[in-house]
């Protein structure tokens, strides 16, 4: 079945494609746009990818299989995986003859056994980026601005697009991009300098800082340590999109509190990793409880100002600002539509500061330097809480952690409808790569490749 897929997918410019998906897949017979959506995408995928070479077998199970492909016409690696339709009660079985019922490519940066073995210089990295970055953009696959910097000294910068559709103003290096979820390094460092300062210990329950949190589950169950680490069991960020977002009017933190914190948990505290944008906001209300400052406050006087990011800030949506970049998220035809009706007005610390490129490699070297944070409190913070094994990473105190050829890598994404971005640095190098973008796209896919070429020729 994914030798067929391949076939189809590559042969005749995936000609067959969507006559392969229709007689494979399983899907509901009442329900044709289901197929007609899926044969859009995967034609899609196709125009911009130009195929996929298979390269490996990642995995074979009794009814699933995983692949490692690659891009002919980009180079980005992926892991495909197929499932197959089983049989009750225990679903291991595959029915026959054989059907999909499901089917995800998951962006990654190379299997390290398939890294070329010449060394890249920065100058080649760069050139090489400029390339994959024209390639999506004539795709209309990437709008926005990439900074990749070593020790400060800029690598690659460049700005593609436009940062608003309505007047024709491209992005540039000083185009300011909604983070989305980036933000949470900036709460995750609040809440550290708080600790360091005495005003709170990691292992605190919330009911001894915030003695009127109306909820005794949390009060009595969670600590900070569980808030940054996503483990506090507070309800998971999409439940809270579908159904307890805060009124886009709410300019405070209290406000962005308010719909959730009387909500049951939904784990045990400490059972496992649920990413929740509830715990976050949590934390920024605690942060103003400790610090005496309102969250906004504090994050620009000891964060943005100490990392010298002049340039970033929590935006009130309804007042004019310079250098903003419009997000657009994908609408139905092939459109993009303004995401301004699906924004809060200002941002909350769980997600949507404004920043340029260049502030954010300004904030990943003030981390290493210890302007922000001791270094023993950024190697507590930078140590795994949780795991996951299927993308070998840990997510720490407001980061996720990874190694790839002997490197480690802090990270943290961000997304939202008309937002995608993603903000690494490589604490022993001294790099930083920063992917910023006002479209529904796929920066790890760029950020991956940016991974390969760094480390090819390097003893992992």
């Amino acid at each position: 079945m994914l030798n067929g897929y391949l076939r189809a997918f590559n042969e005749n410019g995936g000609a067959g494609l969507a006559v392969f998906l229709r007689d494979n897949f399983e899907l509901p017979k009442d329900k044709p746009e289901i197929l007609r959506g899926l044969q859009s995408d995967q034609m899609g995928q196709r125009k911009l990818t130009g195929g996929y070479d298979l390269r490996g077998i990642a995995n074979v199970g009794s009814n699933e299989a995983a692949a490692y492909i690659q891009s002919r016409n980009l180079g980005t690696w992926s892991r495909l995986t197929i499932y197959l339709a089983a049989e009750p009660p225990d679903y291991k079985k595959p029915t026959l003859p054989y059907r999909l019922v499901g089917m995800g490519t998951t962006d990654i940066a190379a299997p390290e056994k398939f890294l070329p073995q010449n060394r890249l210089s920065d100058r080649e990295i760069a050139a090489r980026l400029g390339k994959l970055l024209v390639a999506l953009e004539k795709a209309d696959n990437f709008t926005g601005t990439v900074l990749v910097a070593r020790q400060g000294k800029p690598i690659f910068a460049h700005s593609y697009g436009l940062a608003n559709r309505s007047w024709n103003a491209p992005n540039t290096l000083e185009t300011r991009f909604n983070l989305a979820s980036i933000t949470k390094m900036f709460t995750s460092v609040a809440v550290a300098q708080l600790v360091e300062h005495g005003k709170l210990s990691y292992d605190d329950l919330v009911g001894k800082v915030m003695p009127d949190c109306p909820n005794k589950a949390i009060a009595e169950g969670v600590t900070i340590r569980q808030l940054l680490s996503h483990t506090s069991g507070m309800i998971g960020a999409r439940d809270m999109a579908e159904k307890l977002n805060a009124p886009p009017t709410a300019r405070t933190i209290d406000d962005q509190v308010r719909p959730f914190i009387n909500e049951p948990l939904a784990l045990k505290p400490g059972e496992r990793f649920n990413y929740s944008n509830a715990g976050f906001i949590l934390l920024g209300q605690i942060i103003e409880k400790c610090s005496g400052q309102t969250y906004y406050d504090y994050v620009l006087d000891h964060v943005f100002r100490p990392a010298g990011m002049l340039h970033s800030g929590f935006l009130e949506l309804d007042i004019p600002a310079p250098n903003i970049a419009t997000g657009y998220e994908d609408a139905p035809g092939k459109t993009r539509r303004d995401n301004i009706f699906d924004l809060a007005v200002i941002g909350s610390p769980a997600g949507g500061a404004y920043a340029t490129a260049g502030d954010m490699d300004r904030f990943g070297r003030a981390l290493m330097a210890g302007r922000l944070v001791k270094p023993a409190t950024l190697a507590l913070m930078w140590t795994g809480v949780t795991k996951n094994a299927q993308q070998n990473s840990e997510y720490g105190l407001g980061a996720t952690i990874e190694r790839y050829h002997g490197q480690r890598i802090i990270s943290h994404g961000g997304g939202w409808k008309g937002i995608t971005n993603h903000f690494e640095f490589y604490p022993e190098l001294g790099v930083t790569v920063t992917v910023l973008s006002n479209i529904d796209d796929d920066p790890n896919a760029i950020a991956n490749k940016v991974r390969e070429w760094l480390a090819q020729g390097t003893q992992g």
